[in-house]
């Protein structure tokens, strides 16, 4: 495992814009400043284990993600990378689909 500081930085962005929160709500929700959240996600500090284990706690993603921005194409985040690749038509075709789906899986439970 290698430590891609440039594409755990985009990860880190990425998670915290998947909340729409801004900064300052999305620090308070995982304990920190803003000001800590916006040092990590310019690259003017590093990770510590403490926000890591946060950060993949309330994204769903593993801490390896995270440090090294490899997000494999299987898991949700990887999937949701795939299908915002897309053409429009394409991308709203598999989230219709993928809706369809999860209302059938729910339904059977």
């Amino acid at each position: 495992m290698n430590y891609d500081k440039e594409k755990s930085i985009d990860v880190i962005k990425n998670i915290r814009q998947i909340t729409g929160l801004s900064q300052e709500k999305f620090a308070e929700r995982i304990g920190y400043s803003r000001d800590q959240i916006a040092k990590v996600e310019i690259g003017k500090s590093n990770l510590d284990i403490d926000l890591l284990v946060r950060l993949a706690n309330i994204s769903g993603r593993t801490m390896e993600e995270i440090v090294t921005g490899v997000v494999p194409e299987n898991n949700l985040y990887g999937i949701g990378k795939r299908i915002e690749h897309l053409s429009e038509e394409k991308r709203e075709y598999a989230i219709r689909t993928i809706d369809i789906i999860l209302h059938g899986l729910e339904e059977g439970m």
